[in-house]
């Protein structure tokens, strides 16, 4: 367990033979007698120093530290610390920091810092700082935000992509080797890519041996222009060993809005494929197009944002208790 060490030597209170030296991650109290022997105090001794006495657990206490269980219906499991809203269901998460958000059928994630958001349907990620938007399933995501600047506005994104090939076809890797699934560029956005990507030959009854290996850093620039997808890129390799010649990747983007990391093989090789892949975002938060925004239909309780171009969601107006005013742009009933 890890502990604070108090700035400075504490001296020994008069008439006292033991004294704080540090506290634990939980609150308490580590003390030492004259000889700097650590000791367990007693109630007295500890409240002679200011502290409090903890009669349950029989421990001398600094502070109270713990994590509220939030559940919200059927949500279970879930751990939350601060003013966050936690949808029904999301299971398995923590949260803490304030005005995060977790969306419906979202598990095992984590969120800490300030106004961030996790969507619906994504698992297995993270997010710290502020105003950090995770789309992406097994995703690692830091906003870099301050107050005023829209969700994802300057973000980094960490993502995994993966594939297994037996021929000498160009194919496109998945987000965690998962059938289909790809990062989706945000409208309106810049990212910077940087992957690193590995290819190692396993079987088959191709050229060469298992154990050939080669490894490539694939970087570049895609723009979404108010959904007219770009992009530009460069390839390195780095070191290889074997008869991997014609194995390569190459970053892509598809009209739909899509990131891959397309691969290509060899034929009769069995080869395992995983791209790292750090994204450095930019949100424009104006339409980078001369073309105007067609609109959309939106679900219920979104309207279409021509500013945006896209769906934004409006909070249902609500009954307020006496005493309390609803509140659009805050989504709760405020004191009066």
């Amino acid at each position: 367990m890890s502990r604070k060490t108090f700035r400075g030597e504490l001296d020994f209170k008069p008439g006292e033979i033991v004294k704080p030296v540090s506290t634990s991650a939980g609150g308490g109290v580590n003390f030492v007698n004259v000889e700097g022997t650590a000791v367990f105090p007693t109630k007295e001794q500890c409240n002679a120093y200011g502290y409090t006495w903890d009669k349950d657990n029989q421990i001398c206490k600094a502070y109270d530290w713990k994590f509220e269980v939030t559940t919200i219906g059927e949500n279970t499991s879930n751990i939350g610390k601060g003013n966050n809203t936690i949808d029904n269901p999301v299971n398995n998460s923590i949260v803490a920091g304030n005005d995060n958000r977790l969306y419906f059928n979202t598990q095992n994630n984590i969120a800490n810092g300030q106004s961030n958001v996790i969507a619906e349907n994504v698992s297995n990620s993270r997010c710290s700082g502020m105003l950090a938007e995770v789309t992406a399933n097994n995703s690692i995501v830091q906003g870099g935000n301050t107050g005023g600047d829209i969700l994802g506005e300057r973000q980094v994104i960490n993502l995994i992509y993966g594939l297994t090939t037996t021929d000498g076809g160009t194919k496109s890797s998945y987000l965690n080797n998962q059938n289909e699934s790809f990062f989706m560029v945000p409208n309106n956005t810049a990212i910077y890519f940087d992957c690193e990507v590995l290819a190692l030959h396993i079987g088959g009854t191709g050229a060469g041996n298992p154990g050939d290996y080669a490894s490539w850093l694939e970087r570049g620039v895609v723009l979404n222009k108010n959904g007219v997808l770009s992009i530009k890129r460069t390839r390195k390799s780095i070191v290889s060993e074997g008869t991997g010649t014609s194995w390569r990747p190459t970053a892509a983007v598809s009209v739909d809005g899509k990131f891959k990391v397309n691969v290509r093989g060899g034929a009769n090789q069995t080869i395992e494929w995983v791209a790292n892949c750090r994204l450095t975002q930019v949100k424009a938060g104006i339409i980078l197009s001369d073309t105007p925004c067609p609109a959309e239909e939106c679900p219920p309780d979104w309207v279409w944002s021509t500013e945006q171009c896209e769906c934004q969601y409006v909070c249902p107006v609500q009954t307020c208790p006496d005493g309390y005013t609803w509140s659009s742009a805050d989504c709760e009933c405020l004191e009066d």
